[in-house]
């Protein structure tokens, strides 16, 4: 297992969902592994949840269609 395809953005056959390249260059600054994926999200969710209610409420308005993507996985987590 070559380290590429440990990418998130690595699709079939070799083909980067991020970038228009026909395969893979390698490490490129847009790489992360889901652990890095992951422990973003986690700082994501730890910063917009400790904002204050009406913060949260314009963000989720703004950019989220009014949803709180950050509550919902946090009660997913929650419920295991």
């Amino acid at each position: 297992m070559n380290s590429q395809s440990k990418c998130i953005h690595l699709a079939g056959g070799g083909c980067c969902k991020i970038l228009r390249v026909e395969s893979c260059k390698g490490h490129c600054s847009f790489y992360r592994e889901e652990r890095e994926a992951d422990a973003s999200r986690t700082l994501w969710q730890q910063r917009l949840n400790g904002l204050e209610p009406e913060v949260q409420s314009k963000i989720a308005g703004t950019y989220f269609g009014g949803k709180m993507p950050w509550k919902e996985r946090r009660n997913n987590d929650q419920s295991k």
